[in-house]
């Protein structure tokens, strides 16, 4: 959930105590992170060919037509085989048609030194860790999982 996601639900459920997780990564995946040198990256932009139409593939592609940006496409690959993709691609870009307020795919992105586009429906983009480097966003990352079960306590 992303800060603007929990004021539009205040908004619906005043009473409802809410606050705001974030995605949670497990440690092998943000030990890949912090191990990834961005060099050759190609200059292509990857976008995520979901069959789903609020993840906005077509926005993304639509986008690439207009900036002449050549894309690549991908669906149905295992998660390493994306994170390498990602790692070996300029541009990620993700408009999708709703909210999707904390894609896991653009902060991977970001850790593998992608250039993110998105949208205003993801709305971590605007949030201050967002324009961190990538060893404060790595620390801000590790430290969400301990966040999220000391809130679970103070509620139980």
């Amino acid at each position: 959930m992303s800060f603007k996601q929990m004021e539009k639900f205040k908004d619906v459920f005043p009473k409802i105590k809410s606050f705001v997780s974030h995605s949670c990564f497990n440690d092998s995946s943000l030990d890949f992170f912090e191990k990834i040198e961005v060099y050759n990256k190609n200059e292509k932009a990857l976008i995520w060919n979901s069959m789903d139409y609020i993840k906005g593939a077509q926005n993304a592609i639509d986008y690439c037509q207009s900036k002449n940006i050549e894309y690549e496409l991908i669906n149905g690959v295992k998660h390493r085989d994306m994170l390498v993709k990602m790692e070996e691609s300029k541009y990620v870009i993700f408009m999708p048609n709703a909210w999707d307020t904390a894609p896991r795919l653009t902060i991977e992105a970001k850790m593998l030194g992608c250039e993110v586009i998105t949208n205003e429906h993801v709305q971590h983009t605007s949030e201050d860790w967002w324009q961190y480097n990538k060893e404060n966003s790595l620390e801000f990352l590790r430290k969400l999982p301990s966040k999220f079960w000391k809130k679970i306590e103070e509620v139980s």
